[in-house]
């Protein structure tokens, strides 16, 4: 009867073993395709022109899904980058943004070589 008991203990840890690996395997696998996926919409924004003391030219920040520009605390001017659809896009929260030394009033989807101004803060839009 003990080695009966044995038999299904050992037996039973086996089976919980194969499920905690498969369950860490598809773990794995989810996190290796998002960060497949995180490839496709990587860019990044670097600073052209900048007369604010924290931010020097040719500094870059990657770009998110979700990116907040605050490029100056003492200013209102605001916006956002999002990932959407595919596509990046930028969109004015506060103040006036230019995008190509153009003023928008409506999310604005962005290619590689937009420049975003500010102000006080010029960013160069890179995408790959």
């Amino acid at each position: 009867m003990e080695w009966v008991l044995l038999i299904l203990r050992l037996g039973a840890s086996a089976c919980l073993l194969l499920f905690i690996g498969a369950v860490g395997f598809m773990l794995w696998r989810d996190q290796q395709l998002a960060a497949a996926q995180a490839d496709e919409r990587r860019g990044r924004l670097i600073v052209l022109t900048s007369d604010v003391a924290t931010i020097r030219v040719g500094q870059s920040w990657a770009l998110l899904p979700m990116t907040t520009l605050v490029p100056d605390e003492q200013s209102d001017d605001r916006a956002q980058v999002t990932w959407r659809s595919g596509q990046w896009w930028l969109e004015i929260l506060n103040g006036t943004v230019l995008l190509n030394s153009q003023q928008i009033e409506q999310p604005t989807q962005l290619t590689s070589g937009d420049v975003i101004g500010f102000a006080r803060v010029r960013l160069l839009v890179e995408l790959v």
